[in-house]
């Protein structure tokens, strides 16, 4: 009122009047607006001075410099900001939280300085100074908590975008994914994926130095071992093959990237001291950490150094292959055959590692040795995997045209067992020319060959349905491969005599129900009737007879049904199971 009665002087007093009660941005707005509307510009800027003195807030400081922009005083506006974060912001130093209320008013004054600074940022970028800007976001980037990044971030890719090359787009872009990774680990130090992330970022800046900092900070988090020392689970398991490759990536980035492969040793000398090798191990790292020490010369390194892995872990034949073939190459045979003796002093029952040295005696041209080396395996007590080393000399003496080698060793391993794989196995091997009979193969030989396997078949067929009469699956495993064989030959010769008689010996497939355990309800299976086993049961014929008369009555009640019905219909009657048994 007194403004419209143009007493401005009166209006003045009113308002500061007001301004003692220190009310809100409104009533100095007010007060502002009236100045200038008497173009009063130095008076506004005294009572702007005036609000950020009371009322030290981001906003506050914010208005001010907007003001200075709006009366085009561009470096006034910057002192304003500058002064802001001086007074605002200071040494950027919260208050210590002593409770819930002090980390609000923490919480408060870091939203209050990244509200400022991007003020800030947005003013010099107004202005022109890119530079300036990019100061501004690195500055708050570096002193503000990692919960402001993101939108500090996305303001400095923005600025790129806009006004930066393309080199600075993707340091900013960059910028922004490492902001992103780095929460992540540091939420969850344990999870590889994201260290192998930063590792990956960092790698596309080409910082050595930073590189190997991340690696190292990566590597000094194992995965948690249980109290028992056991690996736990098979997520913490894969866990520590994530670790592991973790290590080895950081070894190769120093041999590659770093070209220093004597800080790759090292590199995986500590990760070998960390493995709990009691309980598991990792054969790619012992083997890649000999390598490294081949690249640098050390034999004697490398060899201490496979000893070492083959003592701690004498069943980790890939372990044992490269120590082995590291010494073929360098010449030492014998050095060769003192670590496999020492593997098998260590653990007798690995049928790899006997298959191993019987290998190196074969390369060798060792026949002999060979041959006593495969004798000894096969008397062993106890093998993990015999099928393996009674397949191994098997076909060692196959390649070196010994049948009768072989075939005593057919029988030897069927005095053993009765499987039926043997069996069909034998007869393959008899029915089969060996590499040294392939050129001088004839007629006689063919049929001499045939009759031979032919006589295993029905040995085996004879000793399954007399000692072993319940393994009827395994029998007529057993007759189909003899089928097959027979086929074969009847195509060859034009002679079906074969094929008869093992049609005559196969089984019929009968299907029948039974209860079932624990329970009211019955299911249905099927079983094998042998011919042999057709005169012991005395209802079978009656159950064939039954069988035949249902089925030609069901076809005689459906022709009769098709004849009475009318044309183009046809409705199928539903076959009732019976129960047999």
């Amino acid at each position: 009122m007194e403004e419209m009665l143009g007493n401005v002087a009166g209006a003045r007093q009113i308002f500061e009047r007001w301004l003692k009660w220190t009310p809100e941005f409104q009533a100095w707005r007010a007060y502002i607006k009236m100045e200038l509307r008497y173009n009063e510009v130095d008076r506004a800027r005294k009572l702007y001075k005036r609000y950020v003195g009371c009322c030290n807030t981001a906003d506050a400081w914010i208005e001010f410099a907007k003001f200075e922009m709006r009366v085009k005083q561009r470096e006034n506006a910057r002192n304003v900001y500058e002064e802001a974060v001086q007074e605002l912001i200071g040494d950027l130093v919260p208050p210590e939280p002593e409770g819930v209320e002090e980390e609000k008013n923490v919480k408060q004054f870091y939203d209050e300085a990244s509200k400022l600074l991007l003020a800030f940022a947005s003013f010099e970028i107004l202005c022109g100074e890119m530079d300036r800007a990019r100061a501004i976001y690195s500055f708050a980037l570096n002193t503000l908590p990692p919960s402001h990044a993101p939108n500090i971030e996305a303001a400095r890719v923005a600025l790129e975008k806009q006004y930066g090359t393309s080199t600075g787009v993707e340091a900013a872009v960059l910028t922004q994914r490492r902001r992103k990774y780095e929460e992540q680990v540091t939420a969850d130090p344990l999870d590889y994926d994201a260290w192998f992330d930063l590792v990956r970022l960092d790698e596309q800046g080409g910082d050595v130095g930073r590189i190997r900092s991340t690696y190292q900070e990566a590597v000094q988090h194992p995965p948690p071992m249980h109290q028992n020392g056991s690996a736990g689970t098979a997520h913490e398991k894969m866990r520590w093959k994530r670790f592991v490759y973790l290590w080895i990536e950081y070894a190769l980035f120093e041999e590659i990237i770093a070209n220093d492969l004597q800080r790759a040793s090292l590199v995986y000398g500590g990760i070998l001291s960390m493995i709990p090798h009691k309980r598991f191990t990792f054969a790619k790292v012992w083997i890649n950490a000999a390598e490294a020490l081949i690249r640098t010369r050390d034999l004697q390194g490398t060899r201490k150094l496979l000893g070492q892995a083959v003592g701690l872990n004498p069943r980790k034949t890939k372990i044992l292959d490269f120590y082995v073939d590291f010494e073929l190459q360098l010449g030492n045979i014998t050095r060769c055959r003192k670590i496999l003796e020492s593997a098998l002093t260590r653990s007798q029952t690995s049928a790899a590692i006997w298959i191993r040295f019987a290998k190196l005696e074969s390369e060798l041209e060792e026949d002999e040795r060979t041959r006593a080396l495969l004798d000894l395996a096969i008397q062993q007590e106890e093998l993990d995997t015999p099928e393996l080393v009674w397949k191994h000399y098997i076909d060692f003496e196959i390649q070196q045209g010994e049948r009768e080698r072989a075939r005593a060793l057919y029988e030897q391993l069927l005095a053993r067992t009765s499987h039926v794989k043997v069996w069909v196995s034998y007869a393959a091997f008899e029915a089969a020319p060996l590499p040294t009979e392939q050129e001088h193969d004839d007629l006689a030989s063919q049929g001499l060959r045939v009759a031979r396997a032919r006589e295993i078949f029905k040995r085996g067929h004879k000793y399954l349905r007399d000692n072993e009469p319940q393994s009827k699956q395994e029998c007529v495993v057993l007759l189909d491969a003899w089928k097959s064989f027979e086929t074969e030959v009847a195509q060859g010769v034009s002679d079906a005599t074969g094929l008869k008689e093992v049609d005559a010996l196969m089984p019929r497939r009968v299907k029948r129900r039974r209860p079932v355990e624990d329970s009211n309800t019955m299911e249905d299976y099927y079983e094998y009737i042998f011919p042999d086993e057709a005169a012991a049961l005395p209802n079978l014929k009656l159950l064939e007879a039954a069988q035949r008369w249902k089925r030609q009555k069901q076809a005689a009640e459906s022709a009769l049904t098709d004849a009475l019905l009318p044309e183009g219909t046809h409705d199928v009657p539903e076959e009732k199971k019976t129960d047999e048994s």
